[in-house]
């Protein structure tokens, strides 16, 4: 049988995996020992061999504690801490060669019943003094980096210093064409103005702050929902020496938590009697303006003489007439809605209503679609309402009682 590989995002193969790792990890740049419930020695690995002197051959099934140059400074050594699922310290042990060592160990422990030693004991032999300037080279790469969110910093003045590249595109800015601009310069809005006011409080008591911010970014036509955190930087003596802002795309989980509150809000408002007429209503005043800026609702003409819809319910060639039964809009009075409450109205073949209704599906059109284009080019009145008022996108929506649309 042959091994599965796994293909990863930059389409490289990961089927040898666990080789590939070691050889880039290199697994001797860290002291690994394991240990069962007793303290025993069950694993001791090249690294360990280089940092005390010992082959795996001379401590498997030694006492751990045989190494140790000084108690360890916990009470009743290591192997008493099983309640604690890590323990992590400076340890003194004792070399092959008589040398006491102080090592740095962090300690994981197994629960009983896993199918691996009781306990991993892991310290790293790698220069804890990297090459010089590294440290700040991978700060700087990973500031400016960053996949996970905008960051921007700004000096004690509240004017930008450096800006990562997630900042650079909400913005639509670079760094260059924003350093030495205030949040308000950059961002020509309330919330630039009141991210201002709370980097002003985070410089002036140190406290972090959180707000929720809603943007368009230049060029985009719907808005954004920025999980905003504002802290300070201070300097190795506690001063504070500037402000980062770090803002979070939240606007997927937005909408998620906006779509369960309107479902819970549709479920506690509608339906509250059995007049279709009422219930027609209260659909459309759940619906604006969360979902829309306005909505009709309209029902089958021929219920009006029939408790139950005929069949077929949409004619084939013919035109549909629905009566209008509900509507509300942002704006007060309705003015888009070409039809007044109760009126009739007829809609041909290849109309959003009639082909929703025919397929029992919902529909989503641009009104530059083709689609909606052709039925707008048949009823100028509508025309004129959709261009009068902005209007750039409509849904239908069939509606359907005890299994009929």
């Amino acid at each position: 049988m042959e091994q599965p590989v796994t293909v990863g995002r930059a389409g490289r193969s990961f089927g040898e995996e666990p080789e590939v790792l070691d050889a880039l990890v290199d697994a001797s740049l860290t002291a690994r020992v394991t240990l069962d419930e007793h303290g025993t020695v069950t694993g001791w690995n090249t690294g360990a061999e280089r940092l005390l002197g010992y082959s795996a051959g001379q401590l498997t099934g030694r006492r751990a504690a045989d190494l140790l140059a000084e108690p360890i400074p916990v009470r009743g050594g290591l192997p008493t801490l099983a309640g604690l699922p890590r323990w992590n310290g400076d340890v003194a042990l004792r070399h092959r060669d008589g040398r006491k060592l102080t090592v740095r160990i962090l300690a994981h422990h197994r629960p009983p019943g896993a199918d691996a030693p009781a306990w991993l004991i892991v310290s790293a032999l790698t220069d804890r003094q990297p090459p010089a300037g590294l440290d700040e080279s991978l700060v700087s790469w990973s500031f400016a980096q960053s996949p996970c969110c905008a960051q921007a910093i700004y000096d004690t003045r509240l004017r930008l210093r450096r800006a990562n590249a997630d900042m650079e595109r909400s913005t639509a800015l670079t760094e260059e064409e924003m350093r030495g601009l205030r949040v308000s310069e950059i961002i020509d809005h309330d919330a630039g103005l009141r991210a201002e006011r709370s980097m002003a409080r985070v410089l002036r008591t140190g406290e972090p702050e959180y707000q929720e911010n809603y943007l368009r970014a230049p060029g985009e036509n719907h808005e954004h929902a920025w999980s905003v955190f504002i802290s300070a930087l201070r300097d190795h003596e506690d001063t504070i020496r500037g402000v980062c802002l770090s803002a979070h795309d939240m606007t997927e989980q937005f909408w998620a938590r906006k779509r369960l509150q309107l479902i819970a809000e549709a479920g506690r408002r509608i339906g509250s009697t059995l007049d279709v007429t009422r219930t027609a209503q209260e659909l459309a005043d759940v619906t604006v303006p969360v979902l829309a800026d306005f909505v009709s609702v309209d029902l089958l003409a021929a219920l009006d003489d029939a408790p139950e819809p005929p069949a077929p319910a949409v004619p084939a060639d013919g035109p549909l007439l629905l009566r209008r039964a509900a509507l509300r809009s942002v704006t007060p009075g309705a003015p888009e809605s070409v039809v007044a409450a109760g009126a009739v109205d007829s809609y041909p073949p290849g109309s959003m209503p009639f082909e929703s209704l025919r397929t029992g599906r919902p529909a989503l059109h641009e009104v530059t679609d083709p689609a909606f284009t052709a039925w707008l080019a048949r009823d100028p009145a509508r025309a004129a309402r959709v261009r009068g008022f902005g209007i750039h996108s409509v849904m239908a929506v069939p509606l359907a009682a005890r299994g009929t649309t």
